[in-house]
């Protein structure tokens, strides 16, 4: 079984070890129907009923470091994503508007939306350089969330382990949840 060992949650201001505690209410509609591929599914849209500021600000994000008691296997990490974007679907979400009613919704789409980052280099660990600075690249542009996916996932190689960052928008989960 393969266990994380550590972890480190960064925030906007750089590394830190504590996340402010945001809440997003997201209230079920009623059911719609929607296309995704060939099939008709029957999908209650969620809407999204949260603090303007949530909407407004494109870089409102986070990022958890960790470090996992696993070998390097580019494939295991391709196959583990396809997993959890089958599990949650919010991983294969946009972010949709109504104009009839002006609301935002999750917007589910038939492919995953996360943004998979192999880096084929080795690091020192959770607090390398290379850590950081792809924390930052990646938090230092907004993020059109109705073209592109609401989380961000780096790997890299750390002795025989593997080391994943993951950069959260605050629309998919706040810093307690995605732990």
């Amino acid at each position: 079984m393969t266990h994380i060992s550590s972890f480190v949650a960064l925030g906007c201001n750089g590394l830190t070890y504590q996340q402010n505690d945001y809440t997003i209410n997201i209230q079920m509609s009623q059911v719609r129907h929607y296309s995704f591929g060939n099939e008709e599914q029957n999908m209650v849209r969620q809407y999204l009923y949260t603090e303007r500021a949530h909407l407004m600000c494109p870089n409102m994000n986070f990022g958890i470091v960790c470090e996992v008691n696993s070998p390097f296997d580019e494939n295991r990490i391709r196959y583990t994503l396809s997993l959890l974007v089958k599990a949650h679907p919010f991983l294969s979400a946009l972010l949709g508007y109504e104009e009839d009613t002006k609301q935002y919704y999750y917007n589910i789409t038939s492919d995953s939306q996360v943004d998979l980052i192999v880096m084929d280099k080795n690091i020192t660990g959770l607090y390398d350089k290379l850590v950081i600075s792809e924390y930052e690249r990646l938090v230092s542009t907004d993020w059109n969330l109705t073209c592109e996916g609401m989380l961000k996932i780096v790997c890299w190689k750390h002795e025989n382990k593997l080391c994943i960052l993951f950069v959260f928008h605050h629309l998919l989960a706040d810093g307690r949840a995605a732990l």
